[in-house]
């Protein structure tokens, strides 16, 4: 499903080159659950945004589902994106002039179907997640948790073959982030979908079938 081989990222700063990420290997069977643990800025994020192809100036090997991130033209990635990958954002990432309904279909504004198919669509999503009665409320109007199973219901309205979660629980109050754990979990597993999981939190990171850090996977296979 997910093959990484010996991936380095570099980028510049304040005219020096700063190595994130240094000969990381890490493979992923279709359908598992994974956690990536380590503190802020070892590189948790970019590896994320990395598969997700948000980020292709790299060296080294990305392989997901036989695709070969690397080689893939700009309209090719954001088919990819768009088709295979959901990705939950530790900050939400709604936009504040949508609703709920609104926020959780923009991922098939882009699909060949009809406003009315895919309002359907992102009101069964949001059912999923719990929260069918509050479709016609703004991010303005919803709690942190809210906002987060708005966030999850637009990540998988496509039905991803690959959930990426970026620190989901991050701003979330202790009860509310156990409910978001549980749900991001059950929803992985009902859909088959490999789910992988950045985060410095030791009991979110539990529930992943294999936990690694960062700096175990740099310099050898997992």
């Amino acid at each position: 499903m997910i093959k990484i081989n010996n991936l380095t990222k570099k980028y510049e700063r304040d005219r020096e080159t700063v190595t994130v990420l240094q000969q990381l290997n890490l493979l992923v069977d279709e359908g598992e659950i994974v956690s990536i643990m380590g503190p802020s800025g070892v590189g948790k994020t970019t590896l994320l945004n990395i598969i997700a192809g948000l980020d292709t100036d790299i060296d080294g090997d990305v392989e997901v589902e036989g695709r070969h991130l690397q080689k893939l033209s700009l309209s090719q990635l954001a088919v990819y994106r768009n088709k295979t990958i959901g990705f939950i954002f530790q900050e939400f990432n709604l936009l504040p002039h949508l609703n709920a309904l609104e926020n959780a279909l923009v991922p098939l504004m882009f699909a060949d179907i009809s406003h009315s198919e895919a309002e359907k669509k992102a009101l069964n999503a949001l059912e999923t997640v719990g929260l069918k009665e509050m479709a016609q409320r703004y991010p303005s109007e919803l709690s942190g948790g809210q906002k987060q199973r708005v966030a999850i219901a637009r990540a998988l309205i496509n039905r991803p073959k690959v959930i990426l979660a970026d620190e989901p629980t991050a701003n979330l109050d202790a009860d509310t982030e156990k409910s978001i754990i549980k749900l991001i979990t059950r929803l992985a597993e009902e859909e088959k979908a490999t789910l992988i999981i950045a985060t410095h939190n030791g009991e979110l990171a539990s529930l992943a079938q294999r936990i690694f850090t960062i700096e175990e996977l740099q310099g050898g296979a997992a």
